[in-house]
């Protein structure tokens, strides 16, 4: 099987160097609230902050989140380009290839030197200029979330803490029932049909990262070389 054509990254007009510096920092900050440990951002959320609350459900809000959860359970695979924006000023873009259950590579444009790629076991960050690499269990970060084998917004380890149906656009926010104060997930999807369209991340700090699919495509065939990382033996984690 050969690897697919990834969607065209197109190339920003107004890339100066200082914007192309934003753009790193913007990319961390954002990898961040991906890989950072769900008990590392709890042990970092603003004194004092309040719980989020469990949102108020219609049976109608609840008939569309169970629509939403079988759709988010029928996406075997997924690729697209993607527009990342951060409530810091910063933008970059890349393509994104998912493999459910486990399997995910993110492969930044220049000027961020970044893929990231999850194997099934761990969320591997490389950075590909300064050559460093890191491990990261799946489990313990917030790709966990749509990377699960069972997706489960309701009586799982997640709670609904806002849903919004307005305008063809399903909106639902989601938390960690154990790490409640660590960041909110909104998946965000047109309707009829019923499409994955973009999610937002506001972590502990409140730093919101807003990642905007671009030319989806779902359900199609996928190389398993796409999820491989293969790194110097000695940055390999210990079984």
């Amino acid at each position: 099987m050969s690897v697919n054509t990834v969607p065209e990254i197109r190339k920003s007009p107004f890339v100066s160097w200082v914007v192309a510096a934003m753009l790193v920092i913007a990319a961390v900050v954002a990898l961040a609230a991906l890989l950072l440990p769900r008990t590392a951002a709890a042990a970092t959320a603003p004194n004092g902050g309040a719980e989020p609350t469990l949102a108020d459900l219609t049976p109608g809000d609840r008939s569309d989140i169970a629509r939403i959860q079988t759709y988010l359970n029928n996406i075997h695979t997924l690729q697209a380009g993607f527009l990342q924006v951060s409530s810091q000023g910063g933008y970059s873009q890349g393509v994104i290839s998912l493999s459910r259950p486990g399997k995910m590579r993110i492969t930044y444009a220049p000027p961020v030197h970044v893929l990231i790629v999850a194997d099934g076991r761990f969320l591997i960050y490389n950075d590909t200029e300064l050559n460093q690499v890191s491990y990261v269990p799946i489990g313990s970060t917030a790709a966990d979330i749509l990377l699960n084998k069972n997706i489960k917004l309701t009586g799982g380890d997640l709670k609904i803490i806002d849903f919004v149906k307005a305008d063809h656009v399903l909106r639902v926010s989601v938390v960690r029932k154990k790490d409640p104060l660590g960041g909110v997930l909104t998946l965000v999807f047109d309707d009829d049909p019923l499409t994955l369209r973009k999610w937002t991340i506001k972590d502990a700090q409140g730093i919101l990262t807003t990642v905007s699919l671009q030319n989806a495509r779902f359900g199609i065939p996928l190389d398993p070389k796409l999820f491989h990382f293969k790194a110097p033996l000695m940055s390999r984690p210990k079984d």
